[in-house]
């Protein structure tokens, strides 16, 4: 598999669930787990740590990786539906944010994972917070070998027509500053925004989805994540988005 690269570090890939989870020939040492990602045809530098819990493992595994001056700055997980502990995973999510890691949370219902990688469905909120992750992530992935001839969409939600021209100038212009191959597509809908997601990429092999910022309120974040994984249940692939506040990516799509 290809690596990602978002910025000045690579994408870190953090396991997180409420068992040790060993697969057959994995021991525990660095060796075997190179020889289980190997044979999957995975290429990735590998870092194993103890800890009492995954999820303390996971934030000391993230806090200590890294390569010289190469730290990773992107944290890929699971959706953690099935931990037992919802909170401990949402406060997990908060404290890689709070260490400047931006999160994607990969949640797949398909088999094969992405269907035929033909549509990427980016939902647009502003080039601040999430927005320019998320399409720098989408675009990405539309021009890797993978997902080659696949058509990236970048959709944002008005709630009249008044605004609908303006904002459909203003988001083809950046696009085409980006010189993005991005089709924009301004939908006037006052229904709640997530009601319209699910309708409208239920046929998108990969649907971006921004995250909101944690508030420091971990029992409160979780029901939110628990919510929006709940309301967008139907959708084959989605990426949950949480972009660090200090990383700049409106300088990087430009």
């Amino acid at each position: 598999a290809d690596t990602i690269g978002i910025g000045d570090g690579p994408l870190e890939g953090v396991g997180a669930t409420d068992e040790v989870f060993e697969p057959p020939g994995l021991t525990g040492d660095w060796g075997g787990a190179r020889t289980w990602l190997a044979d999957r045809g995975v290429e990735a530098l590998v870092r194993v740590v103890s800890a009492p819990s995954a999820y303390i493992g996971a934030g000391v595994l993230v806090e200590a990786y890294g390569l010289g001056p190469m730290v990773p700055n992107t944290v890929l997980l699971g959706d953690g539906e099935t931990t037992s502990d919802p909170v401990e995973y949402a406060a997990m999510v908060a404290s890689f944010y709070a260490a400047s890691r931006n999160v994607v949370i990969l949640r797949t219902r398909q088999n094969p994972p992405f269907g035929s990688r033909r549509r990427i469905d980016v939902w647009w909120q502003g080039m601040r917070g999430n927005g320019s992750l998320m399409v720098t992530l989408g675009h990405l992935l539309a021009t890797s070998l993978e997902w080659r001839g696949s058509a990236l969409r970048v959709r944002m939600i008005v709630a009249d027509r008044s605004g609908a021209h303006e904002a459909q100038a203003n988001l083809s212009d950046l696009m085409a500053s980006t010189r993005m191959d991005a089709t924009v597509d301004v939908i006037v809908d006052n229904r709640p925004p997530i009601e319209i997601i699910g309708d409208v990429s239920r046929p998108a092999d990969l649907t971006l989805i921004g995250l909101p910022k944690p508030n420091g309120d971990s029992d409160e974040f979780a029901r939110h994540l628990h919510s929006l994984l709940d309301a967008t249940s139907d959708l084959p692939a989605v990426a949950y988005v949480l972009a660090a506040e200090d990383v700049q990516f409106d300088t990087l799509l430009r």
